[in-house]
């Protein structure tokens, strides 16, 4: 995993090489979790990378993810690309950390990295998908500090700001149960 940021740099500055490296990558070549990070590094530079599409996805254990590349990183590549079977064992592996990011519960951390994803991808029907699932996830944590609850609110608050339509009445009926519940507790 050492010698990917490298062969990342590398391939930005050499195309050629960039082409001789996705053509010889698989799941199998190496560690999935270095695949997964050169790949994430490289994303932006292609318009279609076909390991992302590969069929051996499925045989991947999600902890052989770890450690995942950053959350930018993820997100970039799949808002580049569409890899819903990947996209997938990336938020299994987040369940395969030792501890959840930043004290969140599993639930809540994977979909906070899909409703900061659909943010980024800009579709508003799954954009509001994601909101709902997130709001619902919010609810659901065990008495969450003051600090996971603001930065909850200010994740659905800014989500509804990308939005580019009116809330549905079912996520508007969601959002005003989860603040009387927010308000319950304080």
């Amino acid at each position: 995993l050492g010698l990917v940021p490298l062969l990342a740099q590398a391939c930005w500055v050499n195309p050629r090489l960039r082409c001789d490296v996705l053509k010889q990558l698989s799941w199998s070549c190496a560690e999935p979790s270095a695949v997964l990070q050169l790949v994430a590094s490289i994303a932006p530079l292609e318009a279609e990378i076909a390991l992302l599409k590969d069929a051996s996805v499925a045989d991947i254990e999600p902890s052989a993810l770890q450690p995942l590349p950053s959350e930018d990183l993820l997100h970039r590549l799949f808002q580049l690309h569409a890899a819903p079977g990947l996209e997938k064992l990336v938020r299994k592996a987040m369940g395969a950390e030792e501890e959840p990011q930043e004290g969140l519960s599993l639930q809540l951390q994977r979909t906070r990295f899909s409703l900061t994803l659909e943010q980024r991808r800009g579709k508003t029907s799954r954009l509001e998908q994601a909101i709902g699932r997130f709001v619902e996830a919010a609810a659901a944590a065990e008495t969450p500090s003051l600090e996971q609850s603001q930065q909850s609110a200010a994740l659905i608050a800014s989500s509804l700001l990308h939005l580019k339509q009116e809330p549905s009445d079912g996520l508007q009926d969601q959002l005003q149960s989860y603040v009387e519940a927010l308000l319950e507790t304080r």
